[in-house]
């Protein structure tokens, strides 16, 4: 389902067991515009607490009062991992979401996904003996993992 931004904010959540808050940010891929976090405003049910949820966990909105139910409880959302929506996302932050509802995170399916070979070919050459190409091939598979591992997260 598309949906505008626009229209997603200000857009309540409800969880299993009552009302949560609404939609105040998203945050965004910027390397795929992809969204991968609604920032909720829990308002004074957490006094003025922000979380974080993916997208994945909202269901369709129940009509023209646009209200997304998601399934969780208020329990599980009041003890999720605290942020501050001021400061960047980091990656670790986003584990540590991931690993306390028990989902898999959206960036990788655990699997290595490098080139075969590299340190097989350069293991044991000397400095002198090594291939520029190679080298050159290691230092981008090296550049890649580690933007990969960056959040590319923006908000809306």
């Amino acid at each position: 389902m598309l949906l505008e931004v626009s229209k997603l904010i200000g857009a309540k959540i409800a969880a299993s067991d009552g009302h949560i808050g609404s939609i105040s940010d998203v945050l965004f891929d910027d390397a795929t515009w992809t969204i991968r976090w609604v920032v909720v405003d829990a308002g004074n049910w957490l006094s003025g607490r922000e979380v974080l949820l993916p997208p994945s966990v909202l269901g369709h909105p129940n009509g023209t009062d646009s209200v997304f139910p998601v399934r969780l409880t208020k329990a599980t959302i009041k003890d999720s991992p605290d942020i501050d929506t001021h400061r960047p996302v980091s990656r670790q932050f986003e584990t540590s979401l991931y690993d306390y509802y028990g989902w898999s995170p959206y960036w990788g399916t655990g699997y290595y996904m490098g080139g075969y070979g590299i340190m097989g070919m350069t293991a044991g050459m000397t400095p002198m003996g090594r291939d520029p190409e190679v080298e050159r091939r290691a230092e981008d598979l090296d550049r890649m993992q580690r933007d990969a591992n960056e959040p590319h997260l923006r908000s809306a």
